[in-house]
């Protein structure tokens, strides 16, 4: 069977075994994982595992039943909002899961009431593999080798700009509701006429982006 929370494919065998685990939670306990779920979602912060345990009623669940269930719960709620599913189709294709009905209606309730924002989330983070964190550059002035030798010939045709770059990148990979950052330096160097290409190519690729994103909305 397809589900359009999963893209309109066939819904992974770990979310279907995770879906049996959490039906056993009571309305209590899943409405307390589920809250403290979106708001790390929606603050950008690593869900605390240790945190959610202490605050459950349930006491059987163990440390991996609570990430499994977690992770399980963050791939419906942001593949959702990711493919745009509307909040009848999300009820209805979450009870196919076997979720009970009064459970499927509490992820949809919080869903409708975030998915705006879900949305915004997914959007800061499209079209970005990694974020730039730090840059810097200077610009040198490079006499030709031929010219060098001549010192009658410096004039400003046998002269070349060169700008060196070094920047740091920080690129973000999540699994479930856990994020992990990295952070990679590097630099390069770049002729003048080959840096004005460069801006020119990035400020057309960057324009058409914002255009395409804006005829999404």
């Amino acid at each position: 069977m397809r589900f359009r929370f999963c893209g309109d494919l066939d819904c992974p065998d770990w979310i279907l075994a995770e879906v049996a685990a959490m039906s056993k939670l009571n309305v209590q306990d899943f409405n307390c994982l589920l809250k403290k779920l979106l708001e790390s979602i929606q603050n950008n912060l690593e869900l605390s595992i240790d945190s959610v345990m202490k605050s459950l009623e349930e006491k059987s669940l163990g440390f991996s039943d609570i990430q499994g269930i977690t992770a399980a719960l963050h791939f419906i709620v942001m593949n959702s909002a990711k493919y745009n599913v509307d909040p009848k189709s999300m009820q209805q294709e979450i009870e196919q899961l076997g979720l009970p009905k009064n459970l499927a209606s509490e992820v949809t309730s919080s869903y409708t009431s975030i998915s705006d924002a879900l949305r915004e989330i997914l959007y800061q983070k499209s079209y970005r593999s990694n974020r730039i964190d730090h840059m810097e550059y200077q610009v040198d002035h490079v006499i030709n080798d031929e010219a060098a030798d001549n010192t009658d010939n410096n004039n400003d045709d046998n002269v070349s700009k060169i700008a060196y770059i070094d920047m740091s990148t920080i690129s973000t990979i999540s699994n479930g509701s856990k994020s992990i950052e990295t952070r990679d330096n590097f630099g390069f160097e770049i002729s003048h006429d080959k840096l004005k290409v460069l801006i020119h190519d990035l400020t057309k690729t960057k324009q058409l982006m914002t255009t395409m994103t804006n005829n999404d909305k």
